[in-house]
């Protein structure tokens, strides 16, 4: 990691006024630190964002941005870069990891932070855990960030995005409002899907950002894995010394 180097600036010479006094000298600029080394950023962002005890989704609004449009307007392609969260990352900040089916959704209105968003409230039923933590209800109401009311339509890239009736493998954690989300976004979602093998296996959520350092990360790990191996994977993670 490259250090800080501080940039000094000295103030301009004296110089004599028509009166011939001397002119006072100007306050020098403060010293600053630079942060142009782009490795210095992505490691405070690491720090200050990844590495917490649970993922604000309100800071996450900051970071990747919200699309709205109204629903007959062309639709418009963004990308988004994210840092691929790795599997104990993901399993230490969820309060639970599951298989469940979303059942029924809704979207609305609410104040998230200091803005109006829309969100969508998705009903997921449990089939089973992964993590050896059952959750206390057989079914729980997950919000994501996005949706649709009326003619107006919110995407939030990166976000984790359901489809009624698909099972998945979920990662949950509650955000500071003490509300059920998914955790690291798209990165802790992952449909099921039947391959042409018969198997079925776990499937990147198809709101994924582009991720960077995805060498060990969790959506490598987990993708193409069927829900037992996933499921070792997870408790290799949780006894791991």
């Amino acid at each position: 990691m490259n250090r800080f180097r501080a940039a000094q600036e000295t103030g301009p010479r004296r110089k004599q006024s028509r009166t011939g006094q001397t002119a006072p000298d100007r306050a020098a600029p403060e010293t600053r630190q630079t942060l142009g080394d782009p490795n210095r950023r992505l490691w405070l962002f690491e720090r200050s964002a990844m590495l917490r005890r649970m993922l604000s989704r309100r800071r996450v609004l900051g970071a990747i941005g919200v699309g709205c449009a109204a629903l007959g307007a062309p639709r418009l392609a963004f990308a988004t870069l994210a840092r691929a969260v790795t599997l104990p990352e993901l399993v230490g900040l969820s309060r639970y990891a599951l298989v469940g089916t979303a059942t029924d959704a809704y979207s609305r209105w609410e104040t998230v932070g200091s803005s109006r968003r829309i969100v969508t409230y998705t009903r997921v039923e449990v089939t089973q855990p992964i993590d050896g933590r059952p959750p206390p209800d057989t079914s729980l109401m997950l919000r994501t960030l996005g949706g649709r009311v009326g003619d107006i339509g919110q995407l939030v890239h990166g976000e984790a995005r359901f489809e009624i009736g698909v099972a998945s493998v979920i990662f949950v954690a509650p955000d500071e409002d003490g509300v059920f989300g998914i955790t690291a976004m798209a990165q802790g979602h992952y449909p099921l899907g039947t391959d042409p093998d018969a198997a079925i296996r776990l499937r990147a959520s198809p709101n994924i950002p582009a991720l960077t350092r995805v060498e060990g990360s969790a959506v490598q790990r987990l993708v193409s894995r069927t829900v037992l191996e996933a499921e070792s994977l997870v408790s290799g993670v949780m006894h791991a010394p």
